[in-house]
Formats: structure tokens, C-alpha cells, sequence
């Protein structure tokens, strides 16, 4: 099977294994790009801290309430990718 990621997700997942942490993609998302459907949240689990997370990304936000690191998708800034 052939998946399609798009840039800003290409982007997110060779930042953090660049800075030398494992990243994943994970949740819904796999589903639906397994049964074909248009994936648009994206989430991911990493071993990176959330301090680690945010100085990679200036842009994004730690929600502690979630305990997740919001990443803003530049191409429609209402919509975010998060990190458990």
C-alpha cells in the first residue's frame, strides 16, 4: 500500500528524527488512510519531551489540561496535529 503523507506531516516527522527522537504516527489517522478515507488530524507519539517538541516548533503549544504539544498545520491554521 502506497500512502500519501503531505508536506507539513513529511516535514513534522523528519524534524523530530532528525533531532535524533523516534516518532510515530498513530490514532484515527491510520485508519483512514487504510480504508482510503481523506486523513486530517494527525497524531503522533514520540519519545521526545514536550520541552523538546517546542523548540523545534516555535509556533506550537503545550495544552497541559491533554498533556499533548499542539503543532499548527501552516496550510489551514485552524486545524492541528498533536503529539501524545
Amino acid at each position: 500500500m502506497k500512502i500519501k503523507i503531505p508536506a507539513f506531516v513529511k516535514k513534522i516527522l523528519d524534524t523530530v528524527e532528525k533531532d535524533g527522537y523516534e516518532i510515530y504516527v498513530v490514532g484515527g489517522v491510520v485508519r483512514d488512510v487504510i480504508i482510503g478515507r481523506e486523513a486530517v488530524d494527525w497524531d503522533f507519539t514520540t519519545n521526545a519531551t514536550p520541552k523538546a517538541i517546542l523548540s523545534l516548533f516555535p509556533d506550537a503549544f503545550y495544552d497541559n489540561q491533554f498533556g499533548t504539544v499542539g503543532i499548527v498545520n501552516p496550510r489551514e491554521k485552524k486545524k492541528k496535529v498533536y503529539y501524545g
